[in-house]
C-alpha cells in the first residue's frame, strides 16, 4: 500500500516514504538503539555459554559503557544521517531498498567511527565484519521495525474508520415503504362535472 490515505479527515502518506522527516527517524533510532541492546546482549550471553560461564559479566559491560556510546552516537550522527538518506529516497516505492539503503549506511557508519574511537594496530578481519554488522542489523533492523509498525498502525485505524462508518438506514421488518409519488395527470388531470377544472358545490337556487 503506497501513496496517500484519508484517516480521520487526515491525509496521510503510506508506504516506504511514510518514514521520513524529524519525528519518523527519531524512531527508526530508539528501535536501532532496541535492536543494538538485544542482538549484543544475545551475542553476549551466547559466548559465555561457549566459554563455559553465564556472560553476565560482558552483558553488565555493554549495558554500562556500550549503551551509552550507542545512544550518543546514535542521537547526534544516526539521526541526522537517517534524515538524509530518507529525504534522498522519498521517491524510492519499494520498502526493501529503503531497509537496504539504510543497512548500507549504518555499517559504513559504523566502521568510520569504531576506526576513528580505537586505533587502527588493534584491528582485525573479525574486528571489521563486526563494525559493519553492528551498523548493518541496527540501521538496517531500525528502519525495518519502524515501516512494519507504521504499516500496522495504517491498517489499524483504517479498520476502525471502515468499522465506525455510518450505515444507510433499513426499513424496519413489516412496514411497507411509501409509495411513489403519482405523476402529474396531463391536460390539467380530470376534470370536474360540468367542465369545470376544481369541483364547486351545487349553488341554491
Amino acid at each position: 500500500m503506497t501513496g496517500v490515505v484519508e484517516i480521520w479527515g487526515t491525509q496521510r502518506p503510506v508506504g516506504a516514504v511514510a518514514v521520513r522527516g524529524p519525528r519518523a527517524i527519531a524512531s527508526v533510532c530508539a528501535r536501532c538503539l532496541v535492536v543494538l541492546v538485544v542482538v549484543n546482549v544475545g551475542v553476549a550471553v551466547a559466548w559465555g555459554a561457549t566459554q563455559g560461564t553465564s556472560g553476565v559479566p560482558v552483558a553488565l559491560y555493554f549495558f554500562a559503557l556500550a549503551i551509552p556510546v550507542a545512544l550518543v552516537t546514535i542521537a547526534v550522527v544516526g539521526w541526522p544521517a537517517g534524515l538524509l538518506t530518507a529525504e534522498l529516497l522519498r521517491r524510492e516505492p519499494r520498502e526493501w531498498v529503503h531497509v537496504l539503503v539504510f543497512a548500507l549506511v549504518g555499517a559504513g557508519l559504523c566502521l568510520l567511527l569504531a576506526m576513528h574511537m580505537w586505533h587502527m594496530n588493534t584491528w582485525s578481519v573479525m574486528s571489521v565484519l563486526w563494525a559493519l554488522a553492528e551498523g548493518a542489523a541496527g540501521a538496517g533492523g531500525g528502519r525495518w521495525w519502524a515501516g512494519h509498525a507504521r504499516r500496522r498502525a495504517t491498517r489499524v485505524a483504517l479498520a476502525a474508520q471502515e468499522a465506525l462508518r455510518p450505515f444507510p438506514p433499513v426499513p424496519a421488518y413489516g412496514v411497507a415503504a411509501p409509495a411513489p409519488a403519482a405523476p402529474a395527470p396531463e391536460n390539467g388531470g380530470p376534470r370536474a362535472p360540468g367542465g369545470a377544472t376544481e369541483w364547486e358545490p351545487p349553488r341554491a337556487g
